[in-house]
């Protein structure tokens, strides 16, 4: 067994390495009030209005300067990015692609600003979405939003209907199925932003005392992390198309056959 004064610089050496190395502050919030369920992080408000201020003030100027020819500039940046977001929805939700088109634009900008905003070496500046209110939040919106399309397309009995399908002892599962979609859209994208920050963290911490060798990993993982934020704002757009698709594709075929009885019986 080791002696007692072997136990005791260890136990120092431990305590000595530990301190000197920074804090590494996760989860932690530089401006809330309030504990528990009733604390407000208004660090994640104060930036959750700076990324849409960053989103509006730009439109607002560029807008007085649009033109209807070829695009230059800012102008051609945000048609690239309507056209994108246009064209996944018509996949999605095929005709009802103009009706959602704002919504899509601006949860994927959002999501993407936001996520971007905590790669930047700025202090006090973290990413909105790698709060847990700031998703969960998204995710409840998406949510009703898609109820709410589904009840006014099919109905109230259409969509009971449509949640005791394909039997009607499957409607547990439908609505268990239902209510996990914001869970899931929310914890996806804020443990993925989360873990990009943390990863950056630890790299901090264990090159501490030899900052040099950053130079190497550090680039290659703050580049991985902007792939991965892409790649979360456009699976969370995605996704949101697709319940949104899912929440009107019945009415959509409902329509069409009624369509076509109307022409079969003029014919």
């Amino acid at each position: 067994m080791p002696s007692m004064t072997a136990m005791i610089v260890a136990q120092a050496a431990t305590t000595t390495s530990t301190a000197s190395l920074p804090a590494i502050p996760i989860g932690e919030h530089w401006l809330q009030t309030g504990h528990g369920l009733l604390a407000i992080n208004w660090d994640t408000i104060i930036l959750t209005w700076l990324i849409i201020a960053i989103i509006v003030i730009p439109v607002l100027v560029v807008s007085r300067t649009f033109t209807t020819g070829v695009p230059r500039g800012v102008q051609n940046l945000y048609e690239f990015v309507v056209e994108f977001v246009s064209s996944q929805a018509e996949q999605s939700v095929g005709e009802r692609a103009t009706s959602v088109l704002s919504i899509a634009v601006t949860l994927f900008v959002f999501i993407l600003l936001s996520n971007y905003l905590g790669l930047l070496p700025i202090p006090y500046f973290r990413s909105p979405t790698s709060d847990l209110n700031t998703t969960l939040a998204m995710g409840i919106f998406v949510f009703i939003l898609v109820q709410w399309l589904a009840f006014r397309e099919r109905g109230f009995v259409g969509q009971l209907k449509h949640l005791t399908q394909p039997y009607p002892p499957f409607i547990l599962i439908n609505i268990i199925d239902e209510l996990s979609r914001p869970v899931t859209l929310s914890f996806r994208l804020f443990g993925n932003i989360v873990a990009g920050e943390i990863m950056i963290v630890i790299l901090q911490a264990l090159l501490y005392h030899a900052p040099i060798f950053l130079l190497l990993p550090m680039p290659i993982w703050l580049g991985f992390s902007f792939f991965v934020g892409l790649i979360q704002a456009f699976i969370f757009m995605m996704l949101s198309l697709a319940y949104i698709g899912l929440a009107t594709e019945h009415a959509e075929m409902s329509h069409n056959h009624a369509d076509r009885g109307a022409e079969e019986e003029h014919a």
